[in-house]
This record gives structure tokens, C-alpha cells and sequence, in this order.
């Protein structure tokens, strides 16, 4: 699953405007990286897109009106286009690719329209199956908080928290690494977050449970474990970006991605970046940064400008 095209109008925050990811009429990019100068619009970009999707089909609660309009506004709309593989295609029983989207968000009138069923059912769907493409939201505010939370549905939480901001996510995922460890459940996973989080932190290796419930972490050239709580803010994102990766099955999805060099050096932001676009070659990775190490990783026609700030 990837995006084709989007357009908006009406949206607080943004300029109205488009943007076409598939100009030569082929496999849209899987790259496309936003840029401009604070308070251009970047993370607001990233946030229409995701109320684009989330009117058609939720994972969570809707965006709220006052969040997507502004004080001041009336209406939005964001129409969309979306690219499917042709296992997505045979999965919602379409011969064709490309499917459309309207959303719209007023203050009154009819405001629901029904989309294509076929997309529907697509945009919809939500599992930790790594064959099954999604839309994921990796945002600014990322971060591994201070406590892990046990969930009795590991999938239905994700759900409804995908796409939002915070570092709540994480703490279902760390409880869950803890739990697959412990029990040793599901070792390719679990093998996966290990090798991922090694390639982003060199120098550092997961080495298990410790004797208080927690994930513990060891240095590459051996010493005494520790446990993430003790890590830096940039080895505790690498974390969370990891197990979001390894244990929600990232793979064949949209990934919104904010400020992939936070805590981060340009050039490290970069090779991180580049690791996870190895890791999951089959994303679509849509980044908004102020780095020139990442904005020099896109083509020309895949690179989006914004200008002064709305």
C-alpha cells in the first residue's frame, strides 16, 4: 500500500495545495522527504495525511473538528489516491491499482461519504502480520516513557494508537517484548527487534529480561546489563522505532516519519534512516526534516518544499 496523490483544501495549518508521488504514472515513491523552515507545515503535512485516511477507515478516534480546522474554519477536504500491490488488489477483489479517497471534515451538514468498499476494507485492516500493509506514524514526541503497560489485546491497543502522537504506543510494545521473551514466544520476532535495534545502536546488544520484569540491554564488547531506562534519549528511540518495526510488522505500509534526526547528527539521522529503509524495503517512507544529510536521500521530483510558516 502506498500514496499516490493527496490533495487538501481547507485544512488549518496548510496552505491549500497537492502533491503527486506517482508522476510518471508507475509504483509511486518510496521515498518522499518534506522540508522547509519551522512552522512551515511539516508535521501538519503528515497530520493531513493521516486524517485523510482516518475519516475513510479509523484505527482509533477521528481527528477532532477543531484539530483539522482550526478555530476559525469551516470545512476540509482530502482527496487521495491510493496504490495497491497486486496481492492488495487481489485482497479487496479489484484488477486495478490505483483507488480514490474524499474526506471531509465541516461544521455542518452531511459530512460522511462512502467510499469505494474495496479501499475501505484495505485501510481498515489492522494486524502485526508482516505481509499485511498499514499506515504507521512515527512522530516528534517519540520516546520509550518510564513505565510499561500489560495489555490483554497486544493488537487492539496498537490500533487504536498507531497513528497518534506521545510515547504511549511504546509502553504496550515494551511489555510485550518483555513477555515474548520471557516465554519465549514467537523467537523471530523477537531475533528481528534484537539484530534491528543492534544495526541502529552499534553498540549495543538486547540481552533479555532482567531479574525485575524489565528489558535490559548489554554494551557489544561485553559489561554488566542495564535496563533501557538507563539509556540515552537517542538509544531509547532507537528502541522504540525497533520494536515498533520488529513487533507491529511495519513491512508493505506508509510510514509517516517526523524529525528522523532528533537527538541525532544529520549523517546519523541518515544512516538510520537507511538502515530502516533496508530493513523494510516495501514501505512508502514519507519524512519530514530540517536535515540536509536526508533531504539530499531524495530525487528531486520526490522532494516537497513548504515555505514561510502558516
Amino acid at each position: 500500500m502506498r500514496i499516490a496523490s493527496v490533495a487538501w483544501k481547507g485544512f488549518a495549518g496548510l496552505a491549500d495545495g497537492s502533491l503527486d508521488f506517482a508522476r510518471d504514472g508507475g509504483v509511486p515513491a518510496d521515498l518522499i522527504v518534506v522540508t522547509g523552515p519551522p512552522g512551515s507545515g511539516k508535521t501538519r503535512l503528515l497530520e493531513m495525511i493521516i486524517a485523510g485516511k482516518e475519516r475513510v477507515a479509523a484505527y482509533g478516534p477521528r481527528p477532532r473538528l477543531d484539530d483539522v480546522l482550526g478555530p476559525a474554519g469551516t470545512a476540509a477536504k482530502i482527496s487521495m489516491q491510493w496504490w495497491m500491490s497486486e496481492d492488495e488488489q487481489k485482497f479487496v477483489g479489484v484488477t486495478k491499482p490505483l483507488l480514490s479517497t474524499e474526506s471531509i471534515y465541516a461544521r455542518s451538514g452531511t459530512v460522511e461519504l462512502a467510499p469505494d468498499p474495496a479501499i475501505g476494507v484495505l485501510l481498515e485492516r489492522y494486524d502485526h502480520d508482516r505481509q499485511h500493509g498499514k499506515m504507521d506514524y512515527i512522530p516528534a514526541d517519540r520516546g520509550l516513557p518510564s513505565y510499561a503497560t500489560t495489555v490483554g489485546d497486544p493488537v487492539g491497543d496498537q490500533r487504536r494508537k498507531r497513528l497518534t502522537r506521545g510515547p504511549d504506543k511504546y509502553a504496550g510494545l515494551m511489555k510485550l517484548a518483555e513477555g515474548m521473551i520471557l516465554r519465549r514466544a514467537d523467537a523471530a520476532r523477537t531475533d528481528t527487534l534484537g539484530a534491528l535495534f543492534a544495526a541502529l545502536c552499534p553498540h549495543l546488544r538486547l540481552s533479555g529480561v532482567g531479574s525485575a520484569g524489565d528489558l535490559e540491554v548489554v554494551s557489544a564488547g561485553g559489561g554488566s546489563p542495564r535496563p533501557l531506562s538507563r539509556l540515552s534519549m537517542s538509544e531509547k528511540q532507537a528502541f522504540a522505532i525497533a520494536a515498533s518495526m520488529a513487533l507491529v510488522g511495519v513491512h508493505h505500509s506508509v510510514v509517516l516519519f517526523d524529525t528522523p534526526e532528533l537527538y541525532l547528527s544529520g549523517a546519523e539521522a541518515r544512516r538510520q534512516l537507511e538502515i530502516l529503509q533496508s530493513f523494510a524495503p516495501t514501505n512508502q517512507w514519507i519524512v519530514s526534516t530540517c536535515a540536509e544529510e536526508i533531504v539530499a536521500m531524495a530525487a528531486h521530483r520526490n522532494l516537497v518544499r513548504l515555505g514561510a510558516p502558516q
